[in-house]
């Protein structure tokens, strides 16, 4: 058990000072005056000057993936339809202001907390805008990001500084596109979550370019990427509440370049409803089987289960996709 230094970082609870480990080696810490120290490697940790603990790499760090060659692309059976709410939703956020991007169907995935001392990973939290969502659903949450002013914990998904099995649910909304190495993090995600547990996703496809936009992954390098990393993939396919159009407006780039959002909404209006128009018609005169082979090579969702845990990555319809996935037990 590790040992919390004197006045903890933004009052981390003791579940989360217990799954610690080192970023570097993955060894555990123990707690000194002002920060935390590796046994194994002997990487220091400290408070920044924001008041997080600094678990961001102090040098560079080889890492080994193993890859399995000549098996199936696919598994047969695997759905890339729409992504549609479950039924079985476990959580009520009828109530609740939840960022635009949270859609209905998404969200309906998220599941119930099944301890007080249950945690919930926010990979790239930002200004904790999911913290609440995460307590509604009786988690605690754990924010990490790699440079946000108001994170909790700073930190490199490619290096993630907990113990495998900590978190019942993790949520990753547009952060793997900004991953050097996407294969690495989703590794790093696999390992971290429970048997049974959950993670919740997005990842950008046809999004505009930003700053650091390393891969914007189509749903077959999504799946790849979480399948190879031993999660169990449920379900890819788009999200009907994000298109290509509303993410070009909203990110004030791509078709009408910085232009006001509310004249951009104008614009692009019409162009929504003749693309709906024009897909609704080909649905009529196409067999559905090929028509929807063509529209999901566009949008893309996807549900996977790890080998023992869940997780569920989300993408827009048109620039992101999502996903549902589960660690193998």
């Amino acid at each position: 058990m590790n040992k919390a230094p004197a006045g903890r970082p933004r009052d981390l609870s003791a579940e989360v000072w217990d799954i610690f480990a080192c970023s570097s080696c993955g060894g555990r810490l123990r707690g000194v005056q002002d920060g935390l120290t590796c046994d194994g490697c002997e990487s220091e940790f400290r408070e920044s000057p924001t008041g997080a603990i600094d678990f961001r790499l102090r040098k560079p760090n080889q890492y080994f993936l193993p890859i399995t060659l000549g098996a199936p692309l696919v598994p047969s059976g695997l759905s890339f339809g729409q992504l549609e709410p479950t039924p079985t939703s476990e959580v009520n956020f009828g109530d609740m202001e939840l960022p635009w991007h949270l859609t209905r169907a998404l969200r309906s995935y998220l599941p119930r907390a099944r301890t007080s001392r249950s945690l919930m990973l926010d990979l790239g939290c930002g200004s904790g805008l999911h913290r609440e969502l995460g307590e509604r659903a009786g988690f605690q949450w754990v924010g990490l990001d790699y440079d946000g002013p108001d994170a909790p914990i700073l930190g490199d998904a490619h290096g993630l500084p907990f113990v495998d099995q900590s978190f019942e649910l993790m949520i990753s909304l547009a952060v793997l596109e900004h991953a050097q190495y996407p294969l690495v993090v989703t590794r790093e995600l696999m390992h971290g979550l429970k048997p049974g547990g959950l993670l919740v996703g997005t990842v950008a496809f046809l999004e505009p370019f930003r700053g650091t936009s390393y891969y914007h992954q189509t749903h077959l390098r999504t799946f790849n990427s979480l399948h190879s990393s031993g999660l169990d993939v449920l379900t890819v396919g788009p999200n009907r509440d994000c298109s290509v159009r509303r993410a070009h407006v909203r990110m004030g780039s791509g078709l009408f370049p910085k232009i006001l959002r509310v004249l951009g909404n104008m614009l692009n209006g019409p162009l929504e409803a003749m693309h709906k128009l024009w897909w609704w018609a080909g649905g009529l005169v196409t067999p559905k089987s090929n028509f929807g082979e063509s529209a999901a090579r566009r949008n893309r969702y996807l549900r996977v289960r790890r080998a023992a845990a869940t997780m569920i990555s989300h993408t827009g319809s048109g620039y992101r996709f999502s996903s549902i996935c589960e660690s193998a037990s």
